[in-house]
């Protein structure tokens, strides 16, 4: 989740918990092995 989020939740919220759910989870870790695929894709164009 994102950082500034759960500062300002924190801060509002004080005795509240923080939840994520884990569609927000997987998509971050989706995004993260897309973001590592397209960067060795393009190093591997750059060999040929």
């Amino acid at each position: 989740m994102y950082i500034p989020y759960i500062d300002t939740a924190k801060n509002i919220f004080k005795n509240a918990k923080i939840v994520v759910d884990k569609f927000h989870i997987v998509q971050l870790i989706k995004n993260n092995l897309n973001s590592i695929r397209v960067e060795l894709m393009k190093r591997k164009m750059e060999c040929m």
